[in-house]
C-alpha cells in the first residue's frame, strides 16, 4: 500500500504492470520524502531502455496529470509538464530523461521488454538485482516529480521536461521543438556527482566504420576455438575514461597479435552500446590441429601479461578458450591482419587534456561495439571533446587510419554541441548559495567530458541559462550501478532551497 509523502499525492499504480517485490518494506526503509522513491519506483516498473518509450512516456503523462498539472507532449515525443508559481519571477525548468541503459550481468535471466527493476538496499546505497538501476536518470525525473506535487513549496512558475532516448545518442533533446518551453533557467537533474554543480560539456558524434574481409574455405586438419574474454569493468565511455580500464575490443586483439603461431580470424565480436566501455568481447579462430597447444599458450601469456598490469583496475578479468565449431567460413591471412590491425591501431582513451580545467579530459576517442558479418567488421566509435577544433583534428586522424587500414567511415552521426561553462547568471549563484546554506558547505564546481542534453537545449534556447546537478550515482550503465540514498533527500533539499530563493 502506498503512502502519503510530505505534501505529495497518493499515487495510484493500479494500472502498472507486475509490481517488483517488498516495494512496501523498502519505502518504509527510504528516508523522506517519501513521494520521490514511489515516483521512482512507479518508473522501475514500466521498462524502459532507449528505443522502448512508449510504456514509460504513457505512463509519465498519466503521473503528470495526477499531479494536477498540465502535461503535454511534443512533436519529439519528450514530456513538458507545466505548474504556476509566483508571477512575474522568471520561470524554471527542471530536466531529465525518461530513458535508462539496459546493462545485465551475463548470468542474468532479465527480461528487459517486460520484466521490471527489482531495487534493493544494500547498506547505505540503492542498487538493482543483476541490472543496471536506471536512477540514470529515473531519480532525476522522480526528484523532478516530487517537487511537481508538492503544493506546500514555494517556487516560481515551473516546467519539468523529460526527453525521450537521451541514452543513444540525445535523441530527445535534437527532437525538441524550440518555442516551446517559457522558463529562463534550466536544471539538469542528470549529473551523478553529489556537494558539485555542473556548469559545462562536451560536445560529440559517432561513427561507424567497416572494414572489409574475404572469407576462405577452412583448411584441411583445422580446428576452431573461441577466446572468451570477460569481467572487464567497462563503465562510461566518457565519465570513466580516464580511469584506465581495458577495453575489451583493444585487449583481445593485442592477445591475438602476440601469438606467432599462424592462425585465422573468423569473428570477433563486443560491446553493445554506443556510449559503454566494453567489458567483454569474443574472437573465433582457425588453428592447425597440430598448432592448437602452442597457440593457447601464447594466448594465455599474453593474457597473464595484460592481468598482471592491470591487476590493479581491472581484477576480476579472464580469458577462456575452448574449442566451437565455427560460426562462419574463416578470413584469409591478409583480411585477419588487416581486421586486427586496424583494431590494434583505433585509438581508446583520452587524446587530450584540457590545459584550462584541471583533471578534465578535452577529448576522447572509444571503439564500443565490433560486429563480424559475412563480408566486413561493423565498428561503432564515440568521439567526445569540449573543444570543437580538437574534435574535429580527431575526426581527420580517423579518417587518416580507415585509409590506411582500406575500411570505410561514415559521416559524423547524432552529432552533439558542447555546452560553454558560464558563472555569471543567476542561477549558478543562487544554487551555489543554497549549497553553502543547505548543504553547509562548497560545491564543486566542474565541466563534465560527457553530452548533457544541455548543449542541445542551449542550441535552441540560446538565452536560457543552466547548471546540472543530481544525487551520487557509481557505475552506471552497468549492473554494479549504485545510488546513494542520502544524496537524494539532500538534492531534493538544494533544488526546493534553491528554487524558493529564485522566487524571492
Amino acid at each position: 500500500e502506498h503512502h502519503h509523502s510530505q505534501g505529495g499525492s497518493f499515487i495510484d499504480s493500479k494500472n502498472t504492470m507486475a509490481s517488483f517485490q517488498n516495494e512496501a518494506e523498502l519505502l518504509a526503509q527510504l528516508p523522506e520524502p517519501k513521494s520521490i522513491w514511489q515516483y521512482f519506483f512507479e518508473i522501475c516498473k514500466v521498462p524502459h531502455g532507449s528505443n522502448n518509450m512508449d510504456g514509460i512516456r504513457a505512463r509519465l503523462v498519466e503521473l503528470g496529470r495526477e499531479i494536477g498539472c498540465e502535461t503535454q507532449v511534443d512533436a519529439g515525443g519528450n514530456i513538458i509538464i507545466r505548474k504556476p508559481g509566483v508571477e512575474g519571477k522568471p520561470g524554471v525548468c527542471m530536466q531529465g530523461h525518461m530513458d535508462m541503459v539496459n546493462q545485465k550481468t551475463d548470468a542474468s535471466t532479465h527480461n528487459f521488454e517486460t520484466d521490471p527493476i527489482q531495487p534493493r538496499i544494500v547498506g547505505p546505497l540503492l542498487k538493482a538485482t543483476d541490472t543496471s538501476l536506471g536512477a540514470d536518470n529515473g531519480i532525476g525525473v522522480a526528484l523532478g516529480l516530487a517537487i511537481m506535487a508538492d503544493k506546500s513549496l514555494s517556487h516560481p512558475p515551473l516546467e519539468l521536461l523529460i526527453t525521450k532516448d537521451e541514452e543513444i545518442g540525445l535523441i530527445g533533446a535534437a527532437q525538441l521543438e524550440p518555442g516551446l518551453l517559457r522558463s529562463k533557467y534550466l536544471i539538469n537533474i542528470d549529473s551523478e556527482e553529489e556537494y558539485a554543480l555542473c556548469i559545462g560539456c562536451a560536445g560529440g558524434f559517432q561513427i561507424n566504420i567497416d572494414v572489409p574481409a574475404t572469407r576462405v574455405a577452412p583448411t584441411e586438419g583445422h580446428v576452431a576455438f573461441r577466446l572468451y574474454l570477460q569481467g572487464l569493468k567497462g563503465g562510461h565511455s566518457g565519465c570513466d575514461i580516464h580511469l584506465g580500464r581495458g577495453n575489451a575490443l583493444k585487449v583481445l586483439p593485442r592477445i591475438l597479435l602476440a601469438c606467432k603461431t599462424p592462425y585465422q580470424l573468423v569473428t570477433i565480436d563486443g560491446g553493445s552500446v554506443h556510449n559503454a566501455i566494453p567489458r567483454s568481447a569474443d574472437a573465433v579462430v582457425y588453428v592447425s590441429e597440430s598448432d592448437a597447444a602452442a597457440f593457447r599458450a601464447e594466448a594465455e601469456a599474453e593474457f597473464a601479461a595484460f592481468a598482471h598490469d592491470y591487476k590493479d583496475v581491472e581484477p576480476a578479468a579472464s580469458l577462456e578458450i575452448t574449442p566451437i565449431a565455427a560460426p562462419m567460413q574463416p578470413l584469409d591471412a591478409a583480411s585477419t591482419e588487416r581486421v586486427l590491425d586496424f583494431l590494434n591501431l583505433v585509438p581508446y582513451g583520452p587524446a587530450r587534456m584540457s590545459p584550462v580545467v584541471e583533471g578534465l579530459v578535452e577529448t576522447s576517442f572509444t571503439l564500443a561495439i565490433c560486429k563480424s558479418e559475412e563480408g566486413k567488421f561493423s565498428c561503432v566509435a564515440s568521439a567526445r571533446s569540449s573543444s570543437k577544433r580538437d574534435i574535429d583534428y580527431l575526426f581527420r586522424q580517423i579518417a587518416s587510419l580507415t585509409r590506411v587500414a582500406g575500411a570505410t567511415l561514415s559521416e559524423r552521426m547524432n552529432e552533439y554541441p558542447g555546452w560553454a561553462p558560464d558563472t555569471t547568471h543567476a542561477l549558478f549563484h543562487a544554487m551555489k548559495e543554497t549549497h553553502n546554506e543547505v548543504l553547509g558547505r562548497e560545491p564543486h564546481i566542474y565541466a563534465v567530458h560527457a553530452g548533457l542534453e544541455c548543449g542541445l537545449i542551449k542550441d535552441k534556447y540560446p538565452e536560457m541559462d543552466m547548471i546540472s546537478i543530481g544525487p551520487e550515482i557509481k557505475n552506471p550503465h552497468s549492473p554494479d550501478e549504485q545510488l546513494l540514498i542520502d544524496s537524494v533527500p539532500r538534492n531534493y533539499n538544494l533544488l526546493v532551497g534553491a528554487l524558493a530563493k529564485l522566487a524571492q
